[in-house]
């Protein structure tokens, strides 16, 4: 998918969330309100069970695509990442060969969605997620900004540069090595990123005391402080998930 294509897909998505923040900013929170809209996603099925891919997934584990979980969920949704093409079913659950069947059954029964685990700019060249795409324009699945639940915007500005500052000093390096020696694309690396920095200001604000070993093992042993923030991330993401949505591992 082209460069120009992506920048505008992703710019329509955040204009729709900062509309969704300026709301609750300015009214509060509903408990009805979901980002991305139960109407953006055309729900008609209940309830949502999000797939979260952690370490990784399991077909990687037990060669089991998500098929199985289909009849688990009433809507069942399937975020994107941005994976090159001999990297989607050990990411995914599925193969690109499935993408077809999976756009039809989505279509015709409403029991799977797709939503984009990253921005839209990490798909440029993905042609194989084109098709999803194109028939079924995927939100982004954003969570809740931290600006938003907070009102001191440069405490949030600090946690990230904390987390930015110890990466630098061997945690990057180590990630970065992981990911070559596995043969993962540099998205994969990106994204991953995205996450573990997420997961890390979520503990900070939240005020989990773990944060701090884990911020001591980023120097000393960056393997295990990527083991402990993936971790929290199941733990931490879905109180800053605006969707709602039930959870199951993939």
């Amino acid at each position: 998918m082209k460069k120009e294509y992506l920048q505008a897909y992703q710019a329509k998505e955040r204009e729709d969330f900062d509309r969704f923040i300026r709301k609750i900013q300015s009214h509060g929170l509903d408990p009805d309100d979901r980002y991305p809209s139960l109407q953006r996603l055309e729900i008609v099925h209940h309830p949502i069970v999000y797939i979260v891919y952690s370490v990784c997934s399991t077909y990687r584990l037990d060669n089991e695509k998500i098929w199985s979980q289909i009849p688990l969920a009433g809507t069942l949704l399937i975020p994107l990442s941005a994976y090159d093409k001999d990297y989607v079913l050990n990411g995914c659950g599925f193969d690109v060969s499935d993408i077809p069947n999976l756009i039809t059954l989505a279509k015709e029964t409403g029991r799977v969605r797709f939503g984009l685990a990253d921005p839209p700019e990490y798909f440029e060249n993905l042609e194989h997620f084109e098709p999803i795409f194109k028939e079924l324009s995927p939100p982004e699945l954003i969570y809740m900004t931290d600006e938003a639940l907070s009102t001191d915007p440069q405490t949030i500005h600090n946690f990230r540069k904390e987390f930015e500052d110890l990466a630098k000093v061997n945690y990057y390096k180590s990630l970065k090595r992981h990911i070559e020696n596995n043969a993962f694309s540099q998205n994969d690396f990106l994204s991953i990123i995205h996450h573990r920095k997420d997961t890390f200001v979520y503990m900070k604000i939240l005020g989990i005391e773990e944060v701090d070993n884990i911020s001591k093992l980023m120097i000393t042993e960056p393997p295990h402080a990527d083991t402990l923030l993936a971790a929290y991330e199941y733990l931490v993401e879905p109180i800053f998930d605006p969707l709602k949505a039930i959870k199951i591992s993939a």
